[in-house]
Formats: structure tokens, C-alpha cells, sequence
């Protein structure tokens, strides 16, 4: 549903979850960069795994968000993928 969304539609930042129940965010990072040219990905995740964290940035997202979802956090991760825009 997200990837036929942003195929009719450009969004300034998307945000995606690592684990969905019917695309794994990694999957779904890799269909959406097929798609489209240099998009801003967030990507949320509750893994604090380092390892999980660097090969989710070599995909080429922009920033990620652990949860529990830090209020401060988020607006300041989404204000600096704003002001890169």
C-alpha cells in the first residue's frame, strides 16, 4: 500500500518501521529507492543493535528513530531531515 502511495505521489520524508507484518523495512527501503530518486527515509526501530542500526544506514535512510519514541527526539530528526530538503 505505501509503495503504490508513493509511486502516484511524492512525500518529503518517509518513515518506516524495520519490522511490518507484510514487508520488512529493509525490503520495503530497497522498493522504495528503486522507485524513487534520493527519497528521505526515517526509519523506527525498537533494535538498539549497532550492527542492525549500521546496516540500515548503509541502505542510504537518512536518520533512525528508536522507540519508545523520544518526543524531542523525533522533532529534531525530522527537523534536520526537513532543513536537508
Amino acid at each position: 500500500l505505501a509503495l503504490s502511495a508513493s509511486e502516484k505521489k511524492d512525500y518529503s520524508i518517509y518513515i518506516s518501521d524495520l519490522d511490518m507484518p507484510v514487508m520488512n523495512g529493509r525490503t520495503f527501503i530497497a522498493n522504495l529507492k528503486s522507485i524513487k530518486e534520493d527519497p528521505i527515509i526515517l526509519v523506527a526501530t525498537g533494535v538498539g543493535d549497532p550492527e542492525v542500526v549500521i546496516e540500515v544506514m548503509k541502505q542510504g535512510v537518512f536518520d533512525y528513530i528508536l522507540k519508545p519514541f523520544n518526543f524531542d527526539q523525533v522533532i529534531n530528526v525530522l527537523r534536520k531531515s526537513l532543513e536537508f530538503k
